[in-house]
């Protein structure tokens, strides 16, 4: 059976809708959590849950998307897919309204300005996913980020940060 790991905030919340949107796949989850973890952790996180395992598929969702596209070059998915990806690169931190940028933290706003979306690159074949629906930022960034990779973003109609994996 194909293995798909799937890499979110939170990820098992997100189970019946994976398990529906890909029933073909046995799936491993990784959890991120946000209290008191940076991006350091997160990547770290995803590497040890996958380990030496070979990866078909590797989702990830909000957050996750761009651990998933920074664990690429390590972990060597088939495929990537991003989906609703977060907009934590220093090319949209000064579009971060002072809430989120309170939310988002000191820490990771540090970590936020040594990553750049020219950084990326094409490990493998990649599709980003954003809602029609999503903040102007979350629309901007998948759009940067998939000409800078090269590959497609495609814009799901009518869905939004909460219902697209739905």
């Amino acid at each position: 059976m194909k293995k798909l790991v799937f890499v979110a905030l939170d990820a098992k919340e997100y189970k019946k809708h994976i398990v529906k949107k890909y029933p073909d796949f046995d799936i491993k989850y990784v959890s991120l959590k946000w209290k008191f973890n940076l991006i350091k952790d997160w990547i770290a996180e995803t590497k040890k849950c996958i380990g030496n395992d070979s990866v078909d598929l590797l989702v990830g969702f909000s957050v996750g998307g761009i651990i998933a596209l920074l664990v690429a070059k390590d972990v060597k998915p088939k495929k990537i897919e991003i989906i609703s990806s977060s907009p934590l690169f220093k090319e949209v931190l000064n579009k971060y309204s002072k809430t989120i940028l309170n939310v988002t933290g000191k820490k990771r706003i540090k970590e936020i300005n040594n990553l750049s979306i020219k950084d990326f690159k094409k490990y493998c074949k990649t599709t980003i996913y954003v809602g029609s629906e999503e903040l102007e930022i979350m629309k901007q960034t998948s759009d940067m980020l998939g000409k800078q990779i090269g590959c497609p973003v495609v814009v799901l109609k009518n869905k939004n940060h909460r219902n697209i994996l739905q």
